[in-house]
């Protein structure tokens, strides 16, 4: 293909020329390409001095300098450039600047200067294994004598500026980078990152008289996230995450691939399962630590899902530049629909500890991997009801295989109705041996302990498992648990047709507080639950084994825990709009 299929023109102005650069098409590729030609130009033009390269932090400014450095090393040979990095990190003089690139300068030439001669190495200014350089032990006489000897056509990459020590304002290293460029012959790169910058007035003043070109350089989170995480399956986790916190902090990323591959070394049965879920977490806990500096405490509040006082100290200081970060905050966390999981507090642990408790950790990813394919299981259930009543599936022999396989699997957490609801729909669509057995292996353990006479009751709302015969055929087996479930009791007397059992059930329901009532019934979802409710209610008064005081308190009970419900839920008081049983 032609280069125009993969090329576009950009053009900068510099010094008033206008310098054409050929970069790649492709939104990270012109970013990158674009500064890589532009650090050729430096070093190939004469027009061009000084060059700055701003962006936020962490997205792989100096990685790609060093980039260039390793690629284009003829290029710098060429023009005759030695190549010598100077970070400002700290950095509380320009004298101490300069003798740090005096140093620099020294070491990439690797071998004694002629200028310096033999003298330097005997009085110890140069180390001959090393090539190291200590400027303390030069005298200033000296000392100029080594800058004019060193600081010469050089490829000067300066980073840091916004990290230098109070004692080196940034006005004292813009005019070090003039006599660079304009006395010395160097050419100069400058990394930073200007939003950071304490006085950035007079970055904004000086800009365009000491840089020939200032690139922005700001890459998306998929540009880069593969330079931290080498697992593309970690890698798509993550990204939303880092997406929705518009970060592309290569070294946030680099230190979530760490917490990954510590917590990774947890191994549960099923981890897979959850482990991107795991993932986002993880992401969302790293960049909130370390990148928007969260404390302990705040912590504390994010696993509580109580991030609305985050930030307030910041706030109530008045300072301005923390307000979108508290404004912004929940509603990222909300946006992501982030919800403390058990594990959280152990990855918070290891980010804030660098160790956790690996028993701790591993028992909360075992209550998460249940958690899950409980809910799956009960996805699942809902999805096939949904498509059944939608008329979605294709054959009754493609849905009595579907419901076949469901039913192969641990149906604990799946409610008792949903159960029959789909074994009713099975045998309406399937009467094949295969399916009645699957169905009476189902209801066995439901219908045993009813006897036989009470059953068809029960069974009206579900006309092809009445008519099936199958729960007539299980051989009926008295309980013998003298210790039943509230959900047993309650399955017991509310699903008696005729009346009271005599089992004394009803005494054991009587035993629950009326929080453990009230969850039982928040819980049931059956279709006929709240009719269940009902007949339970206007049964009691055929209950001679209960005195009339026992039955009375026991109604007032009930009464007080359906209202409640009807108060909190619009399902239940929909459902409960014809609660007609008389109240004693």
């Amino acid at each position: 293909m032609g280069a125009d299929a993969y090329f576009v023109e950009t053009a900068f102005v510099a010094n008033g020329l206008r310098l054409s650069i050929l970069s790649t098409m492709g939104q990270h590729a012109k970013r990158t390409n674009t500064a890589i030609h532009a650090f050729v130009g430096l070093a190939k033009d004469e027009r061009l001095g000084a060059v700055a390269l701003s962006g936020p932090w962490g997205t792989g400014k100096t990685y790609l300098v060093k980039h260039f450095v390793q690629t284009h090393a003829d290029t710098l040979k060429s023009a005759k450039l030695k190549f010598a990095y100077l970070s400002l990190f700290g950095v509380q003089s320009l004298a101490e600047a300069r003798a740090r690139l005096a140093a620099a300068a020294i070491a990439a030439e690797k071998k004694s200067l002629t200028t310096i001669g033999k003298a330097a190495l005997l009085k110890g200014w140069v180390s001959g294994e090393a090539g190291g350089f200590d400027i303390s032990k030069v005298g200033d006489i000296a000392k100029e004598l080594v800058e004019n000897a060193t600081l010469k056509g050089l490829y000067v990459c300066i980073d840091d500026l916004e990290r230098a020590g109070e004692g080196l304002r940034p006005i004292d290293v813009l005019g070090f980078i003039s006599e660079l460029t304009e006395q010395r012959e160097c050419k100069v790169l400058l990394i930073l990152n200007k939003e950071k910058l304490t006085d950035g007035a007079v970055m904004r003043i000086f800009e365009e008289k000491v840089f020939d070109l200032t690139l922005d350089f700001r890459p998306e989170p998929s540009d880069v996230v593969h330079l931290a995480i080498e697992n593309k399956q970690q890698q798509e986790a993550a990204l939303p995450i880092f997406k929705a916190f518009g970060s592309a902090n290569i070294r946030v990323m680099q230190r979530l691939a760490w917490v990954l591959a510590e917590i990774g070394k947890i191994k549960v049965s099923g981890r897979n399962f959850i482990w991107p879920r795991v993932v986002r977490h993880a992401a969302v806990l790293t960049l909130l630590k370390f990148e928007r500096g969260l404390s302990r405490d705040d912590f504390e509040r994010v696993l509580t899902r109580n991030w609305s006082v985050i930030y307030a100290r910041q706030m109530r200081k008045g300072n301005e530049k923390d307000k979108p970060a508290a404004d912004s905050y929940s509603d990222i966390l909300d946006d992501l629909d982030y919800y403390p999981e058990g594990y959280d507090t152990h990855i918070v642990e290891l980010i804030n500890d660098g160790a956790f408790d690996e028993k701790a950790l591993k028992a909360a990813f075992k209550l998460s991997v249940e958690s899950h394919k409980a809910d799956t299981k009960n996805k699942r259930a809902d999805a096939i009801l949904r498509g059944l009543r939608s008329g979605l599936q294709a054959t009754a022999a493609d849905l009595s295989k579907e419901i076949r396989e469901f039913f192969s699997e641990d149906l604990k957490t799946v409610p008792r109705g949903t159960i029959a609801v789909i074994s009713d729909l099975l045998l309406a669509v399937d009467k094949s041996r295969e399916a009645m057995a699957s169905v009476e292996k189902l209801m066995t353990p439901i219908f045993k302990s009813v006897p036989p006479e009470q059953r068809e009751g029960n069974l009206k709302v579900y006309p092809s498992l009445l008519a099936s015969g199958v729960i007539q055929k299980i051989p009926y087996e008295p309980s013998l648990d003298d210790n039943p479930t509230l959900r047993q009791a309650f399955d017991e007397v509310a699903g008696d047709p005729k009346g009271w059992n005599k089992s004394g059930q009803f005494a054991i329901i009587a035993k629950y507080s009326d929080a453990e009532i009230k969850s039982l019934f928040m819980s049931l979802n059956e279709p006929d639950a709240m009719d269940r409710i009902r007949r339970l209610r206007g049964r009691l008064n055929s209950i001679d084994e209960l005195s009339q005081d026992a039955r009375s308190s026991i109604i007032r009970r009930i009464d007080k825990i359906v209202d409640e419900l009807a108060a909190i839920d619009p399902l239940h008081r929909h459902k409960l709009t014809n609660f007609a049983a008389p109240r004693p």
